[in-house]
């Protein structure tokens, strides 16, 4: 970092003596001249200077932003006094603390597996029933 702005420095006052040598019977004095570089390199870098690039707003930002807006839920506190909307994981402690009482309260999460089947169709069922008696019967 030292090295960049101590370079950068050298380079300015190099620019600077050699503006002013080349101006200085025309500007009246290499220092006058060396002082004009001076200004002049920076009114150039205020001028097109780099400018710094704002945080571009991409598609991981927005799916992010999704997931956090589908995470969103109302959080009670157990006073009762308090409903707030906070996003709630899975994966992490959903701690919160309560604006009105002032207490800490977590949230738990409770899920549970549940089995998914086809309705049965009776016909179908007695259908098969048949089939196996005939095989049976052969």
């Amino acid at each position: 970092m030292y090295k960049q702005a101590i370079f950068a420095v050298l380079i300015t006052i190099l620019l600077a003596l050699g503006f002013g040598y080349v101006v200085q019977e025309f500007i009246g004095g290499i220092s006058r001249g060396f002082v004009a570089g001076i200004i002049i390199q920076f009114i150039l870098f205020m001028i097109y200077r780099p400018k710094k690039e704002e945080p571009v707003n991409n598609e991981a930002d927005e799916a992010l932003n999704t997931v956090i807006d589908l995470q969103t839920t109302l959080v009670e506190c157990p006073c009762g006094k308090n409903k707030m909307y906070e996003p709630i994981f899975l994966n992490k402690d959903n701690i919160f603390t309560c604006s009105t009482c002032g207490s800490k309260f977590r949230v738990e999460i409770a899920y549970e597996s549940i089995l998914l089947t086809e309705p049965i169709s009776l016909v179908n069922v007695f259908d098969n029933l048949r089939e196996k008696e005939k095989e049976l019967a052969d």
